[in-house]
């Protein structure tokens, strides 16, 4: 019967050690970067291409790059705008130490109210997870396109 406990009790501690609860942190994914690479302006619209660099020691898995121009609010006060657009020649995995070159299209032609969209200041957005695909290792960075 000891043994059988003793047997029992050694179980439970290694999968209590081989459980880990280990989630995404800010230092995990702040190595993964969107550099600016060309701006051209094209008759309808504006195009980018933009780097992605994954520094970082983790696979990027499922990640999905977007850019929108934030809406105008007030004097120096900007919003988020729900039409973005999704860059192009993305991959599902991007391992450790991989680049990959994105394309976006901004169309400027269609948009309603022009005035109140800055398009001198766009945002991008990274939403992704590190190593596995679940809400622990979820992700999302962003800021501003071009950098001054």
């Amino acid at each position: 019967m000891k043994k059988k406990l003793l047997f029992v009790i050694i179980l439970i501690f290694m999968l209590l050690l081989g459980c880990s609860n280990e989630k995404a942190s800010k230092s995990d994914y702040s190595n993964i970067e969107l550099k600016l690479v060309k701006e051209e302006k094209i008759d309808k619209g504006i195009s980018y291409k933009v780097k992605l660099i994954n520094n970082s020691n983790f696979v990027l898995k499922q990640n999905n790059v977007y850019v929108y121009y934030p809406i105008k609010k007030r004097e120096n006060v900007y919003g988020n705008n729900p039409y973005k657009v999704e860059a192009e020649g993305n991959k599902i995995n991007i391992e450790a130490g991989e680049e990959v070159n994105l394309d976006i299209y901004m169309p400027l032609e269609g948009i309603q109210n022009q005035s109140s969209i800055e398009v001198k200041k766009p945002v991008i957005q990274l939403k992704g997870y590190l190593d596995k695909v679940d809400n622990e290792h979820r992700f999302s960075i962003g800021g501003d396109l071009i950098k001054k």
